[in-house]
């Protein structure tokens, strides 16, 4: 009498089924790290976009004699529109310091740095050095 063969055992169907889950995994933590930095970069292009803002804003709007010491920018309006729509005189002296906050630093009377504290950037921060007259 002959024995028929006709499907796959247990264990190649596990085997197979191990190899498909590994090529699977590989692609999901291939994706994730790929939006993880897409997403990284545009928080890089925005905050830069928002420091030549700010930059703007303080050359033409924020009085010399305010320009003394280490102002803060908090988390929220640690964007373009808020710049735009707020007064420059408002930052404030001291903060308490989020996971998110814009530190302008004035270092002599014609030059300061503004940096972006941000913990989902790497490196933590983005930093430009700033001249005005």
């Amino acid at each position: 009498m002959r024995k028929l063969n006709d499907g796959f055992t247990l264990i190649e169907v596990m085997a197979a089924l191990s190899i498909i889950m590994i090529i699977i995994l590989f692609l999901v933590s291939f994706e994730i790290k790929y939006f993880k930095q897409v997403y990284v970069s545009n928080k890089t292009k925005e905050y830069t976009i928002f420091i030549d803002a700010l930059e703007k804003e303080i050359r033409s709007n924020l009085p010399k004699e305010l320009r003394i010491g280490v102002k803060y920018i908090l988390g929220e309006n640690c964007n373009i529109t808020s710049v735009k729509n707020s007064s420059i005189l408002s930052l404030n002296n001291s903060a308490t310091l989020k996971d998110k906050y814009c530190e302008v630093s004035f270092l002599s009377g014609r030059e300061g740095v503004i940096t972006i504290y941000d913990k989902e950037l790497k490196g933590g921060s983005i930093s430009k050095k700033i001249y005005y007259y």
